[in-house]
């Protein structure tokens, strides 16, 4: 498989690819923008009939997609409000934005950046009474009403206001005088909401709009992707939100869809190892019959994880799975290839890490890690990667 002729390019980046092809670069990154876009505009759709909103969570540079440019591609796919970490990456989408687009700050209210918040309009999600009062006061400072969100942490004891504490703003202007709160949200303990994470899930659901009883009424925020598509199967646990997180959801993380995103390593080399040798270091993988071994460009340094290791994960190889043995190191991984006609493998430059072939899934089972976790540590920045477009 030519990598180099199996993507379209877009003019900005078809410079990048005759260089890549000249330097042969170890690692490819293919990221499909348009993708992004439909499945942006899959929530949207579906969030519409009920007056709802979806607000989209870019996080980790956007799930190693690139913040800017996937911010810009759900904005023109009718995104309507966006999530973050902290404060700098709402800077970052509001300035390749340049629009009011509301934007807020998963991680709280940075005091020390208090005067950034509100030079880019940017809004925290309220965590602490204490964050509540040192917004207040720099909105107070800086003359204007700041927009936040406040968070109510029914059991998960990671981020949010405690009921207790929750109840000591029963009246409105506990809030403070300068602050506008737009909603209310909560975060559940499992994502997915399945069967046997429900009771659980319904204790803290139950929890939360107990804390927010008393509170003066507001839009509220409860689920992220899996769980706003378990609720739209389940009657029994329809809520009624208002604003909708999706996160992983909006890079094709659905029942169905593939995931926008394939990664390509370099072969580096194809060696016969005989009956009883091993491979890598620490010897844990010995052979049990001479056999074809291609050791390809990437490993745990370049995102691979180490997890892989003898794990049963596989690599595609021109529509062949050539399954992972001995460790991987950190540049380099081992792939059984006995079974790949030695043809194929002349005329075969890179293998498929993830991608249509190696679904995202898979490899995370395999590794015993959330998607989300393989597709950012194979997604972030670092020289050997090389970014390509799909237009």
């Amino acid at each position: 498989m030519t990598t180099e002729c199996a993507v379209r390019l877009s003019p900005k980046t078809e410079y990048r690819s005759a260089a890549l092809a000249e330097a042969r670069k170890p690692i490819l990154r293919i990221r499909d923008y348009a993708a992004i876009g439909q499945f942006c505009r899959f929530f949207n759709d579906r969030a519409m009939p009920e007056g709802k909103i979806c607000g989209f969570v870019l996080k980790s540079d956007a799930y190693g997609f690139g913040l800017a440019e996937t911010a810009k591609v759900m904005r023109e796919n009718g995104a309507q409000l966006f999530f973050t970490s902290d404060i700098w990456e709402a800077i970052a989408i509001r300035e390749t934005l340049q629009d009011q687009t509301p934007i807020y700050t998963l991680h709280g209210f940075d005091a020390e950046q208090a005067a950034l918040y509100h030079e880019h309009a940017i809004s925290p999600v309220i965590n602490t009474l204490d964050e509540l009062a040192a917004y207040n006061a720099s909105a107070r400072q800086s003359g204007k009403t700041g927009q936040a969100a406040l968070q109510i942490d029914s059991g998960m004891n990671r981020c949010g206001l405690s009921a207790g504490d929750a109840a000591t703003l029963t009246e409105e202007e506990g809030f403070g005088d300068h602050v506008d709160i737009r909603f209310y949200m909560t975060h559940l303990h499992s994502v997915q909401l399945q069967s046997d994470c429900q009771a659980e899930s319904v204790t803290q659901i139950n929890a939360f709009f107990e804390a927010v009883s008393n509170l003066p009424p507001r839009p509220v925020s409860i689920t992220a992707t899996h769980g706003t598509l378990y609720i739209d199967h389940n009657p029994r646990m329809r809520l009624p939100q208002a604003i909708q997180r999706i996160g992983i959801g909006a890079f094709g993380d659905i029942p169905g869809h593939a995931i926008p995103f394939q990664v390509m390593a370099r072969i580096v080399s194809v060696r016969s190892v005989l009956h009883g040798q091993s491979i890598g270091y620490d010897a844990t993988f010995t052979a049990r019959r001479d056999m074809k071994v291609a050791v390809l460009d990437i490993g745990y340094g370049d995102g691979y994880p180490s997890q892989l290791s003898n794990s049963g994960a596989c690599v595609d190889i021109a529509g062949h799975q050539a399954p992972v043995i001995g460790k991987v190191s950190m540049n380099l991984t081992c792939v059984d290839v006995t079974r790949i006609p030695d043809s194929v493998l002349a005329g075969t430059r890179y293998a498929e890490i993830v991608g249509p072939s190696v679904p995202l899934h898979t490899l995370a089972a395999r590794a015993d890690l959330t998607p989300e976790n393989i597709l950012i540590s194979l997604s972030r920045q670092n020289r050997r990667v090389h970014d390509l477009n799909i237009t």
